[in-house]
Formats: C-alpha cells, sequence, structure tokens
C-alpha cells in the first residue's frame, strides 16, 4: 500500500523553503483551488521552464481530468500563456453544451430501442444494394441519357451488359501488350 505523504506544519514549512528557493512564481488558480506554478531551473547552463500543481487537497493519486483542459494543456506545454478566466469559463460551457447533446442523443436512442423492443422487430433489415442507384452515381456529371430516360421517382435501368468483343478472352487471360493490353480475369485460388 502507498506511504501517505507527511501532512503537519513542519512538511509545510520545509515545502515554502523548497519553493522560495526555486523561485515559484504562482500563474493561476482553478475553481477546485489547485495552484499552478511555473519555476526555471538551471540545465547544462541552460534554463528550462518547468510547470507544475499543487493539488488543493493532499491525495497520493490523480486524475489529469480533474484539471481543465485549458490547465493541462499549460503544464504540458501545448500554449505559451497560462490560461484566463475567461478562456476556463468558455471552456466549460462548452463541454456543458456537449454533456447537454451527448444526453438528448443517449435519451433519443434509449426511445428508439424501446420502441423496437416493445413492437418486436429487431431493427430494418439490411438493404439489398440498389444496382441501379449506385450505376446512376457513378455515371458523369454530363450524362444526361440516365436522368432524362428516367421517369420522375423512378430509378433508371442500368444499361444491359454488352456481348463479349472479340479481344475479350473468355478464358481469362490477359492479351496484348503496350496501349493494347487488355487485363485478365481474376480467379480466387488460382
Amino acid at each position: 500500500m502507498a506511504k501517505k505523504p507527511p501532512e503537519g506544519l513542519v512538511h509545510r514549512a520545509y515545502n515554502a523553503v523548497v519553493d522560495l528557493f526555486l523561485k515559484k512564481e504562482v500563474v493561476g488558480f482553478d475553481k477546485a483551488g489547485n495552484k499552478y506554478f511555473r519555476y526555471f531551473e538551471n540545465m547544462d547552463g541552460l534554463k528550462k521552464e518547468r510547470r507544475e500543481v499543487k493539488w488543493a487537497s493532499p491525495h497520493m493519486y490523480y486524475d489529469p481530468n480533474e484539471i481543465p483542459p485549458e490547465w493541462r494543456m499549460w503544464l504540458r506545454k501545448l500554449r505559451e500563456n497560462p490560461p484566463t478566466e475567461e478562456e476556463v469559463s468558455m471552456g466549460e460551457q462548452r463541454s456543458e453544451t456537449m454533456r447537454v447533446k451527448v444526453a438528448a442523443i443517449d435519451e433519443a436512442d434509449r426511445l428508439r430501442r424501446y420502441q423496437m423492443a416493445s413492437t418486436g422487430s429487431q431493427g430494418a433489415a439490411p438493404a439489398e444494394p440498389n444496382m441501379a442507384q449506385f450505376l446512376q452515381q457513378m455515371r458523369p456529371a454530363g450524362s444526361a441519357s440516365a436522368s432524362a430516360s428516367a421517369a420522375p421517382g423512378q430509378a433508371s435501368t442500368p444499361p444491359s451488359p454488352s456481348p463479349p468483343s472479340a479481344k475479350e478472352t473468355p478464358s481469362g487471360e490477359a492479351t496484348g501488350t503496350g496501349s493494347s493490353y487488355t487485363p485478365g480475369a481474376w480467379k480466387p485460388g488460382g
């Protein structure tokens, strides 16, 4: 089991001396009461910025989700300056709006599943592929023959396949070279 961190006057005095020695600068607080610090360390003759959070409640294990996303970005150096109160409150509003939208979608899905269960249906059966619609989508935009021949509200019928020409070989092997090359048919396993 993890050892509980020491508490009390001596521990707080020690932390205050360390903070003073490192010249920690308080850059902000969040609504939970956590303090955010910035200080600089000399490493190999270079000043390196360090950022940290001091939790409002002393506990051994923390959840990064307890920190607002704007402060997490600042701690991980994904943003240069610490977030303002306005940015944090706007982020909370966005999160709350998203929570409301997700709750509405979940409720609609729950109702849909309840209605399906009460009517005994297992949901919509998978639709058969509509080849006519597929071919119509694949035609070039300038092709007016398909759209002109179809009546409104009716899908046009796909053109019937042309009979095999002399160039196509029934054996499925490739023929020709260069610009006259015609690939053969692919057969699985062979």
